[in-house]
C-alpha cells in the first residue's frame, strides 16, 4: 500500500545485509519496509512524536539511525521502536551518511559544508565547504577505505 497523502516518505536507506530498502516520514513517524518490485510499503512502527528527517545504516549492520529534528536516533527496524542518541539544541543538519569506519557525517550550514558529528555529544567539527548549495541528500560508498587515488 501507497502511503496516504501528506505523510509521504523523505528519509530512505538501502541496508544491503537483508537487502531491503526502508523509509520514513516527517509527519507521523511512519517507518516502512519498501517493496523493491512494485514500490508498495508495509507498515514497521510509527513511535509517538518522532519526525524521520533522514536515515542511514551504520556500516556492517542493521543498525537504522536517523536525524529527527533536533535528536539522532536509533530505529528498530523490526518493530520501529526510536532509542535517543543525542540530543542537541540547534542540532542543524539536513542528510546524514555513515563513512566506512563509522564516523558520522552530515550536511549543514549556510553556505553548505560537510561536518563531522560527534556521535556522544551532537558536536559538529567542519570537515569543509561543499562548494555546491541545495543539497538535500549524502551517501558515503562504506565498503572502502582508500585515498582519493585509490590507495
Amino acid at each position: 500500500m501507497p502511503p496516504s497523502a501528506g505523510n509521504c516518505i523523505t528519509s530512505v536507506a538501502f541496508n544491503p545485509l537483508d537487502d531491503k530498502l526502508y523509509g520514513g516520514t516527517p509527519s507521523g513517524g511512519k517507518l516502512c519496509q519498501i517493496d523493491l518490485e512494485s514500490g508498495d510499503t508495509a507498515l514497521i512502527g510509527s513511535p509517538p512524536g518522532v519526525r524521520y528527517n533522514h536515515f542511514t545504516f551504520y556500516p556492517g549492520t542493521s543498525d537504522l539511525w536517523a536525524l529527527a529534528g533536533s535528536e539522532i536516533i536509533r530505529v528498530d527496524i523490526e518493530i520501529g521502536n526510536t532509542t535517543l542518541v543525542v540530543k542537541r539544541p540547534n542540532l542543524y543538519l539536513f542528510p546524514i551518511a555513515f563513512g566506512a569506519s563509522g564516523e558520522l557525517h552530515g550536511l549543514g550550514g549556510i553556505p553548505t559544508t560537510l561536518e563531522l558529528v560527534d556521535k556522544t555529544t551532537g558536536s559538529l567539527t567542519m570537515i569543509g565547504p561543499v562548494g555546491v548549495t541545495g543539497l538535500s541528500g549524502l551517501a558515503i560508498r562504506s565498503d572502502i577505505v582508500g585515498s582519493v587515488d585509490g590507495s
